[in-house]
């Protein structure tokens, strides 16, 4: 599946190339989008990513040390999204940046969101959505800066070197 939005290419596929030359987008952006496919095509769905770059590849996804909250979210809601996170192994950003790095681009990672305050929003959203606006607007506008010493989401941000 592809398609042109707003100035933007968007391409959904884990099995094949998109039909796009070689660093024919300035960024490529994939936001809780790696988690979702499938452990062995995650290389060549990184290599993608990197062969369309111009310039950045940015990705968004739950990082590893949510593993516990994504297990107990799962046990209480059988959301499937979270299903995937749980069966499929949520992605290693040590192994995503080095697969990156093998293509010239160099990373940061930045940490974020609490892992508390989704518990609650994402519990509360399909346990008692009734209650859910109001709970996350409170949460939203009293957490929203806490800490995140075991974040829920890894940002991962590449510039391609050279």
């Amino acid at each position: 599946m592809s398609g042109k939005v707003s100035g933007f290419h968007l391409w959904a596929s884990t099995r094949q190339k998109s039909r796009q030359c070689d660093q024919a987008y300035d960024a490529v952006a994939a936001v809780d989008v790696l988690e979702h496919i499938d452990p062995k095509d995650r290389k060549a769905a990184l290599q993608e990513f990197a062969r369309t770059a111009r310039n950045n590849v940015i990705l968004n996804y739950p990082c590893r040390e949510s593993k516990e909250a994504q297990e107990l979210v799962l046990s209480l809601t059988s959301t499937p999204l979270v299903r995937e996170h749980v069966e499929w192994a949520l992605p290693d950003s040590e192994w995503v940046l080095e697969e990156l790095a093998n293509y010239g681009f160099k990373d940061t990672i930045i940490p974020h969101t609490s892992m508390a305050v989704w518990l609650g929003q994402y519990l509360v959203l399909n346990l008692v959505p009734d209650a859910a606006k109001e709970l996350n607007r409170y949460l939203v506008t009293n957490h929203d800066e806490e800490p995140t010493a075991k974040p829920l989401y890894h940002l991962i941000v590449c510039n391609r070197e050279g």
